[in-house]
């Protein structure tokens, strides 16, 4: 490996560092049981209903925690977005690619 590749590289995990380290002094703990419940934050288990009655089921995390195959959908997601405020038996539009979709929390 050449040296410039290396040196590169070595920009990159310092980069990388310096950002997590950032990221890091930011965080702030959340704990999920001592929200409300009255309205979709962060934490909440969310089920939504489809205009076909089709459920949906998921909890909003953070980016980092996120994976739909196990229900866990990232804050910044689009559905996480539509959702965040709501309360029981609101109506949410999300914009999917064949359209808008009407859910109901």
């Amino acid at each position: 490996m050449e040296e410039t590749e290396r040196k590169r590289q070595l920009a990159a995990v310092a980069e990388r560092l310096a950002m997590l380290q950032e990221r890091l002094a930011r965080t702030q703990l959340v704990d999920p049981s001592r929200q409300s419940g009255e309205a979709v934050r962060f934490g909440a288990h969310v089920v939504l209903t489809g205009s076909d009655g089709s459920e949906r089921r998921f909890q909003i995390v953070g980016v980092d925690e996120a994976d739909a195959a196990e229900g866990r959908v990232a804050f910044t997601s689009p559905i996480a977005r539509a959702v965040t405020g709501k309360k029981v038996g609101d109506a949410a539009e999300l914009a999917t690619a064949s359209g808008t979709e009407s859910l109901v929390v």
